[in-house]
This record gives structure tokens, C-alpha cells and sequence, in this order.
């Protein structure tokens, strides 16, 4: 070993001795301080290593690239670039000998916040590793180790809460009922001891892990006082008139209010559910008359949809007429926003050249594949908007019509990832309407394309019924014309109609039984997700289709279209581009079905 190296002793005593508050990750950066400038990394001895790992893993892991199925992941992953996966640190790098030093390092460190590290690791990854199950008493060691942090409050709040959940699911999977009572009376005593008002995380994890946990025999005394807690919690958020700060108390008090609902009607108690929700709603009524339409908007939806959850449907209705009046209002305060981007007549030509060189046939599919969005490009994308603007993917986000209604919302990337996705392609859509419109004037003038010339490159494609032909050719003349209004509502249903005649084409059926006994047609969005549709028109096209035509987190043409919900000045010439590049879509599907409706 190198002289220049602490021994591993001397680098861990500094935390077994500690009597502040540190991290796991604290200790792999002290080890790592001392072997990172070691000349030859081989000389290190393997402990170092296997200690470093041990403090680099990373808790309640989502599981969602790994495939591990295990409590903790790696603290970094990712493609690499060439198509390979890199994780770090990874369960492949451990050995039967990692194991073992771990069960002897549980069993010899003093400092909780080592020993759970080491005892939980072994439970989670002997099987894994060695074949064998890891013996039950380090599952105890994590465990107690994780109420004495509780007791001693040797770590912040939201990791001693992480901590507290993770010790009642290891008692729970032991049957040990003498911890399960242990944990359970530690997190009711941390939650007394760090709870606030002001910061919604730190209390009502009692109610989540203990209220409602079929396993865990909540003494009545217990639970009362639980629900007392957020009964008091309600009372004082919703008495709270502060301006500033009233759209943060809303949503603290909508946290108490969503357990006590819930709660209350699992009592099958239909009252208290009621009396909950009033105190809610008069405690932020105010909001109505406020110049804050759209967070008005937003708290009336959430009043009135809750209501109707619960059945209470007369006095959803009560609050209909404040909820129609918010929506106006939000919609009048609606700000247009607009951004500029420069593009020279020389790089405009060149981009519309590229895509409409050679012969019409190979520019109209090259111009086609181009516009569709590619969903692997649109994920990396929000992930790297992410890091850049953490906070706007950390909120959820209200999709509004064009008068204030909310019609879609979108979570944080944590919890909704695909309806970031989805509504950051809306977006890049939007962007990309005046390059579409540039390709598709260019296309028509250079190849002189007529009405006529459309229609028949269109019905080369089998999906295109026969006896539907005039209403496409007055979709696409209107088109011609300039005439959105027109275009977009012939269109789209002809769109619909051939997806669902591929469908048929395919042996997919297009009729269910409807609720009357009657049969009815299966709805669009429905036919986009079969597996069939989604590998005849191709992973990023059928996604493409749900987000123009039937996602409501998108662009969903056929529903607004169709139900009447767009004003007449939304129909510009840009959604009609849109439209007449889905049907150009629809027109690759030629050869491999045209067997098929011989």
C-alpha cells in the first residue's frame, strides 16, 4: 500500500465519532480524497473500494434502467455514446468477497449511519451475489440503526423519513412484529418532533406509512391523534389570509385535505368527507374575486372535481357558476408570448433544397419523414432541459383552452416523464410551423403540384377508401386555397377513416359492444396504441398521430375539431399543414398491404 494512504480506520473514525450530521456520501468523498491521487490505483487494497461503493449507492432506486429489481441503484447512469450502457457504481463490479467484508463491517461499526449502510447492502444484495439469502439479523441491524438515526436525528429530515420507511418495509418482510411496533413509534415521534406547517414534506408520512398499512396495527389512540393532527393542520392553513403567500398554503392545505378525504370516506364517514372539503373551499373562497384568475382557476377545478369524486354533486354544482366566471377571466389575462429567431433567405433555400432534391416521389416521402417527431430525440431533449431549468420540471403544469380551462395538466418529470414529453413536442411542433410552411410552399411550386396530383398520390395507399374519395379531394382543394377553416374540417375524419380501414386491413377489430348493447366504433386513440397499428405505421409515427389528433396533453385536433371546442380564428394555415402531413403520412402505407385488401 502506499505511504501516502491513510488507513481505512483513521479515514472511517472521523465518522464513527461524529457528532454531526453527514451523509452517506460524505464518507465515499473522504475516501476518495485519500486514494484519488494514489500514482498506481492497483496498490490500493480492495477494502477502500468496497468501502467507497458502499456509500455510493443510491436508495429507493426507481429501478427504471437498471433491471437490478433491488432498494438501491447506481449514484450515475447512462448511454455512453457508441450505443453501450454505463452505470457506476454497478451490482456487476461486486463479488462473494464484497459481501463478506460488508457483513463483518455491519457488525463492527458504531455509528448508525455506517451500520445500516453495510447491514442493508448485504440484505439486499447477498442473493444476488453469493447465491444465498443473507441471514435475518442484518435486516435487524438496518432496522434499529434506522430508529436510532430517528432518535438521535443524526441526518435531515427527508433522508431520516426515507430512512423511517425503509426500516417499517424490512420489519414488515420479517414478520418481526416487535420492530414493526419499534418503527412505527419512531416515525409518529419524528413527526412530532420535525413537523411545521410551512413545509408540507415534513409532515403526514405518519398517515402514508402507518393509517392506511394493512400490516401495521395502528392502535386507535394513535390513529386519532394522527387525524387530529391534520384536522389542527387544516384549520390553521386555511385560516392563514396572507397574500404572498396564499398559493403556497393552498397547496399545504390541499396535502391535509386529499388524507382526511380519503381517510373519511374509507370510514364510510360521507359527512366529515363534506364538512373537509367545505372548510377547504371557505377557507380559500376568497380566491374567487382575486386578480389571480388563473390560480383561482386552477383551486376551483380542484374544489369542484373533488366534490364530484366524492359524490357531492350539489354543491359541485353550487360553485359552477364562480368556476365559469374564473375561467373567463383567466382566459382575457392570457398573455401571448413570442420569441425571434434568425434564418437567412441562403439557409432557408439550402434546408428546403435538401429535403425536396431529386424526383417529386422521393421529395414528398423525404419531406414527410422529416416532420415526424422522434420520440428517442424528444426524451433526451426534456431530460436535458431538465438539468438545465430544473424548476419548471418540478411543478406541475395546467393546460388551459383558449377560455381558461384547464384540459390537460402535465406533472413533474418525476412523476408524468411521457407528458413532459409529449408536451414538449406540442411545442416543437408549433416551432417547426414555419419551416413546414416554407417545404410545403416550395413543394407545390417547384413541382407543380395540383389538387388532382395530391389526390392521386393519396389513394396509391390501400387505407384510402374508394367512395370517400370526393370529400378528400374537397379537404385537399380547400387546402390549395388557402382555406384552413375547410381543409382541417374535411380532413381529419378522412384521417380517422383510414386508420381505421388499416385497422381492418390488418385483422384488428374496429366495433365493441357499447353500453346500450348496441355496437359502436372503437376510438381513435384506442386503434393508435394496438401493437399491430403501432408496428405497421411505426413506433415514432403512431406516436405522432396520438399527439396530433387524440392526446390532450398535445395537439388533439380530431377531439377539438370534432366537438366544436376551437374558435374560428384558431384554424390557421399551420394546422392545416399539420393535417395534410398526416394524410401524406398515411400514404407510405402502400405495398405490404396492398395484398391484403386484393
Amino acid at each position: 500500500m502506499s505511504d501516502d494512504i491513510k488507513p481505512i480506520e483513521e479515514i472511517l473514525s472521523v465518522f464513527e465519532n461524529s457528532t454531526e450530521k453527514f451523509m452517506e456520501y460524505d464518507v465515499a468523498r473522504a475516501i476518495e480524497s485519500e486514494i484519488g491521487n494514489v500514482s498506481d490505483p492497483q496498490s490500493v487494497p480492495n477494502e477502500y473500494t468496497w468501502e467507497k461503493m458502499a456509500f455510493e449507492f443510491c436508495e429507493d432506486y426507481p429501478d427504471v434502467d437498471t433491471g437490478w429489481g433491488t432498494y438501491y441503484g447506481p449514484m450515475m447512469s447512462g448511454p455512453t455514446g457508441d450505443g453501450q450502457y454505463f452505470e457506476y457504481p454497478s451490482i456487476r463490479k461486486l463479488t462473494p468477497d464484497t459481501v463478506a467484508y460488508w457483513v463483518n463491517r455491519a457488525s463492527e461499526a458504531r455509528h448508525p449511519v455506517l451500520a445500516v449502510r453495510y447491514a442493508d447492502l448485504t440484505w439486499e444484495f447477498s442473493k444476488a451475489i453469493t447465491n444465498s439469502s443473507a441471514d435475518y439479523t442484518v435486516a435487524q441491524i438496518a432496522i434499529d440503526g434506522r430508529i436510532e438515526i430517528a432518535q438521535q436525528d443524526l441526518q435531515e429530515p427527508t433522508l431520516t423519513i426515507q430512512h423511517l420507511r425503509r426500516a417499517l418495509s424490512l420489519a414488515i418482510s420479517l414478520n418481526d412484529s416487535s420492530r414493526i411496533e419499534k418503527v412505527g413509534n419512531a416515525i409518529l415521534a419524528y413527526e412530532d418532533h420535525v413537523a411545521e406547517d410551512e413545509k408540507a414534506g415534513l409532515w403526514g408520512f405518519g398517515f402514508d406509512l402507518l393509517v392506511s398499512n394493512r400490516k401495521f396495527a395502528l392502535p386507535k389512540d394513535l390513529e386519532e391523534k394522527i387525524i387530529q393532527d391534520l384536522e389542527d393542520r387544516l384549520d390553521r392553513l386555511t385560516q392563514l389570509t396572507d397574500e404572498m403567500f396564499l398559493t403556497s398554503h393552498r397547496w399545504k392545505a390541499q396535502a391535509a385535505l386529499s388524507r382526511l378525504t380519503s381517510y373519511y370516506h374509507k370510514q364510510g364517514q360521507a359527512e366529515e368527507v363534506k364538512r373537509v372539503i367545505l372548510k377547504y373551499y371557505e377557507g380559500f373562497r376568497h380566491l374567487v374575486g382575486s386578480e389571480a384568475s388563473f390560480i383561482a382557476s386552477g383551486w376551483l377545478q380542484e374544489v369542484y372535481s373533488t366534490f364530484k369524486q366524492y359524490g357531492f354533486n350539489e354543491e359541485a354544482e353550487a360553485i359552477a357558476p364562480n368556476l365559469r366566471e374564473v375561467w373567463g377571466r383567466a382566459s382575457n389575462e392570457m398573455a401571448t408570448h413570442s420569441f425571434e429567431m434568425e434564418v437567412t433567405k441562403e439557409e432557408l433555400d439550402q434546408y428546403v433544397d435538401s429535403l425536396l432534391a431529386d424526383s417529386r416521389e422521393s421529395a414528398t416521402i423525404r419531406m414527410t419523414v422529416h416532420f415526424i417527431p422522434k420520440r428517442d430525440e424528444a426524451e433526451n431533449q426534456v431530460r436535458q432541459l431538465a438539468q438545465d431549468y430544473p424548476m419548471s420540471f418540478l411543478i406541475t403544469k395546467q393546460l388551459l383552452d383558449h377560455e381558461g380551462r384547464p384540459v390537460a395538466s402535465v406533472g413533474s418529470i418525476e412523476d408524468d416523464f411521457d407528458g413532459n414529453v409529449v408536451h414538449q413536442v406540442s411545442q416543437n411542433m408549433a416551432y417547426a410551423t414555419f419551416f413546414l410552411r416554407n417545404v410545403l410552399d416550395a413543394y407545390v411550386d417547384r413541382f407543380e403540384v395540383s389538387t388532382q396530383e395530391l389526390l392521386s398520390h393519396i389513394y396509391t395507399s390501400p387505407i384510402f377508401a374508394d367512395d370517400k374519395k370526393g370529400i378528400v379531394e374537397k379537404g385537399i382543394d380547400a387546402f390549395m386555397q388557402g382555406d384552413a377553416l375547410t381543409s382541417v374540417h374535411l380532413l381529419i375524419p378522412q384521417i380517422e377513416a383510414a386508420i381505421r380501414r388499416l385497422a381492418e386491413l390488418l385483422g384488428i377489430a374496429i366495433i365493441r359492444p357499447g353500453r346500450s348493447g348496441a355496437m359502436q366504433y372503437r376510438l381513435l386513440d384506442e386503434l393508435l396504441r394496438d401493437p399491430n397499428i403501432e408496428e405497421t405505421l411505426g413506433r415514432d409515427a403512431s406516436w405522432y398521430f396520438r399527439i396530433l389528433l387524440t392526446d390532450q396533453r398535445g395537439w388533439n385536433l380530431r377531439n377539438s375539431v370534432s366537438h366544436g371546442l376551437l374558435p374560428h380564428e384558431q384554424f390557421e394555415q399551420g394546422m392545416a399543414d399539420r393535417v395534410l402531413h398526416a394524410l401524406l403520412l398515411l400514404c407510405l402505407i402502400r405495398e405490404n398491404l396492398a395484398e391484403a385488401s386484393a
